[in-house]
């Protein structure tokens, strides 16, 4: 459910520096076992307010690779021999699968919210005001140039060559979609398409290409007019974990509002999906191939789709081995 081990924040060595901010401010005189067992006898309570200042939110902002603590893969090799996951799918038991993600699952993270509020940066989260009346193709560009064009990371040249495919890429397949947001989705598609989409359909179809013969992929659309209001209605998409309204009455934070019976028949069908996949019914889509990514859309009435973003994962495929660095995975290409 919106997530996948190949994502940027889904194994990084981030995890080093997060941890060593915990050790230096409670245990700073200890090293190795005598560490460990010195953070075992902190509260809860001690280790949260530690961490109060250096993780204000959820999320860190200003940076595609969206978590302070998350799997470090190689390093001791205690979870996947030298990280090698594509390695460790081959080898791994195969077993079924049902991968699924929201229609816009940086809605919840990269728009200011009750629970993330906006950085002096203006990143991510860009401030609320400029979602609609600011956030123009200067806007979206410049962002793109600061976060994905790093001068560290490709050289000048190429940090510039990088940042123009990526606008113009989102300019022709997303904000020319749309009147009056336009450039406000692009910033959120391109987000989600990084953070969420290309690394799923790339694990979906790396599992496929395995032996793995039944992946399936949803993605769930529908947006909840009340609970949009929390972000903000003029943004069309589901936002990360919203899903989970079908099963939890709080998600993020927000409370679920009184279904209406367009939200429980939204309800039903996504139950619905997943009763099928458990109980080993035919399922309503075909699974994915080494080469195709089908899904089910999710929402008032589901309707089916044979590859989901196609275009999209190859731009970004082809983006990686052109320039020698992968924003999904976080990845050097060789």
């Amino acid at each position: 459910m919106s997530g996948s081990s190949l994502a940027i924040w889904g194994h990084n060595e981030h995890v080093i520096e997060s941890s060593e901010y915990v050790l230096n401010k409670l245990c700073p005189k200890f090293n190795g076992t005598e560490a460990v067992n010195c953070l075992k006898t902190k509260s809860q309570d001690e280790i949260l307010n530690t961490l109060r200042f250096k993780m204000p939110t959820i999320i860190r902002r200003d940076d595609p690779n969206i978590v302070d603590f998350g799997p470090r893969l190689g390093g001791a090799k205690d979870l996947i021999p030298n990280g090698d996951l594509q390695t460790a799918i081959k080898q791994a038991p195969k077993r079924p699968h049902l991968i699924g993600f929201n229609s816009l699952d940086m809605l919840a993270f990269a728009i200011p919210n009750p629970y993330i509020p906006p950085t002096l940066k203006a990143e991510i989260p860009i401030p609320k005001l400029s979602s609609l009346l600011l956030f123009d193709k200067k806007y979206f560009s410049t962002i793109v140039k600061k976060v994905f064009g790093k001068t560290s990371t490709f050289g000048e040249t190429n940090a510039t060559k990088i940042s123009e495919s990526i606008i113009d890429y989102y300019a022709e397949n997303v904000a020319a979609n749309y009147t009056i947001t336009g450039w406000i989705q692009a910033y959120l598609q391109c987000l989600s398409d990084i953070d969420f989409y290309v690394p799923a359909i790339r694990e979906a179809k790396y599992k496929a290409a395995a032996g793995w013969s039944n992946i399936y992929m949803y993605r769930y659309s529908y947006a909840n007019p009340l609970i949009q209001l929390v972000l903000d209605p003029r943004i069309k998409g589901s936002p990360h974990a919203f899903d989970l309204f079908n099963f939890f009455d709080n998600v993020l934070g927000i409370p679920e509002p009184p279904p209406t019976l367009i939200d429980l028949k939204v309800r039903k069908n996504f139950v619905d999906l997943f009763i099928d996949f458990v109980k080993g019914n035919d399922m309503e889509i075909s699974p994915v191939t080494e080469n195709q990514a089908p899904f089910i859309d999710v929402n008032v009435r589901n309707l089916i789709s044979p590859d989901f973003a196609p275009k999209t994962v190859q731009f970004w495929d082809d983006l990686g081995k052109e320039f020698g660095f992968d924003w999904p995975s976080g990845d050097i290409i060789n």
